[in-house]
């Protein structure tokens, strides 16, 4: 068994897919009304429910989860919250914690979006 998919449940799928589509530089490999999916490089699969449309209903919140981008430099963190900071509310500007170098976003859907350097 392995762990190759995370499934977000979400309020507007066509928002969302819109959002990502420009976030992650990539179209869904499949769209449909209430679900959508992007393949990612890392060969993990990124999906959006409509949550009106989850079997069984979803309960509780989507706040005890964060996405996580990992970028190669400090530099390249710096750059994807300039392009970030204007498409996304930031929850925490660039900074220095234990694991390295990191900023976080909301999405659409106030899911965490965190992306950070290993320290260099």
């Amino acid at each position: 068994m392995s762990l190759n998919q995370i499934i977000l449940y979400v309020e507007n799928i066509q928002q969302t897919v819109s959002l990502y589509t420009d976030l992650l530089d990539c179209s869904p490999n499949e769209l449909h009304p209430s679900y959508a999916s992007f393949q990612l490089e890392s060969g993990y699969t990124l999906a959006f429910w409509d949550i009106k449309e989850v079997k069984p209903e979803a309960t509780g919140s989507n706040r005890a989860l964060e996405l996580v981008f990992q970028l190669p430099t400090k530099q390249a963190v710096n750059q994807c919250f300039v392009n970030w900071q204007q498409k996304l509310t930031i929850a925490q500007k660039p900074q220095t914690l234990d694991f390295g170098y990191t900023f976080t976003a909301l999405d659409n859907n106030n899911n965490r979006l965190r992306v950070y350097a290993s320290h260099e």
